[in-house]
């Protein structure tokens, strides 16, 4: 870049939908278009020949001076997303409101170096994902919540993050009391169940729905019909005793089941619902 540069691209540098900085060798302002003015409230006759630091001292809590400096010194390019970099610079919105905002730092070529901080304001799109994302997680839950059937989620480490009503109810517990236990508790044959959970930790969907000895918390144990998959990962379940015939063979209750648990056995063709 030439010295001439502020005269030959000021309208471009200043018509842009974004903020720009063109900083110095010495990290000192060299360009501050008009976007970042209205953004910071600071005129470029204010910001020029000033470190950024000086101008907008919470920049240097920020990741954005090492981003500066490895641009300048090594030539490398950085970005700062707002997900893991919030409030980089304190920036309003026209609307007077606190703007998330990306920051990218680019090396310019030439001799003494320079760098430029591009910042975008993400406010916007923010704001309208998570309203997407609030939209639909009140789906999945009213889905969820109203299930007939037991559906639980848990992390890698068997730990229970969401149980649903009829999950609370089936296995005896209060409200919201399965959440942060281990799932282990749930099943009465630990090798069987600990066999469907490794084959979803090593990404193994349940084809059909297995039939597992379950526990209550009073201690009852009954069978149970569970389809899993990895999500967190997600398993459905249901009382086995809905789908059993009459026959002589599958008339078993809660308290007629054997003391040794069984060991899980596929239900041939029992629909998931």
């Amino acid at each position: 870049m030439s010295r001439q540069e502020p005269v030959e691209y000021g309208g471009a540098f200043d018509a842009l939908d974004g903020g720009l900085i063109v900083l110095d060798h010495e990290e000192r302002i060299f360009r501050w278009n008009r976007w970042m003015a209205a953004a910071a409230g600071i005129s470029e006759e204010r910001a020029r020949g000033k470190k950024l630091a000086e101008i907008l001292p919470t920049v240097a809590k920020s990741r954005l001076p090492d981003a500066i400096a490895q641009a300048l010194s090594a030539g490398t390019s950085s970005l700062l997303t707002h997900a893991l970099n919030a409030s980089v610079l304190p920036l309003k919105t026209r609307a007077g409101r606190d703007m998330l905002h990306n920051v990218a730092v680019r090396p310019i070529e030439g001799e003494p170096p320079r760098c430029l901080v591009q910042v975008t304001d993400v406010t916007v799109a923010t704001e309208r994902d998570r309203v997407l994302r609030e939209r639909q997680n009140a789906r999945y839950d009213a889905v969820v919540d109203s299930a007939p059937d037991a559906i639980v989620t848990m992390d890698t480490d068997g730990i229970i993050h969401l149980a649903n009503p009829a999950a609370a109810r089936e296995f005896g517990y209060e409200a919201g009391e399965l959440v942060g236990q281990s799932v282990d508790r749930l099943f009465g044959d630990k090798a069987a169940w600990k066999s469907v959970r490794a084959s979803l930790l090593a990404g193994e969907a349940t084809q059909r729905p297995v039939e597992l000895l379950a526990r209550r918390k009073d201690g009852s144990v009954f069978y149970l019909e569970m389809s899993a998959s990895r999500w967190h990962a997600a398993t459905s379940a249901r009382d086995a005793r809905r789908r059993r015939p009459c026959g002589a063979s599958t008339k078993r209750s809660s308290s007629a089941l054997p003391s040794e648990p069984p060991t899980a056995t596929e239900c041939g063709g029992c629909p998931r619902m």
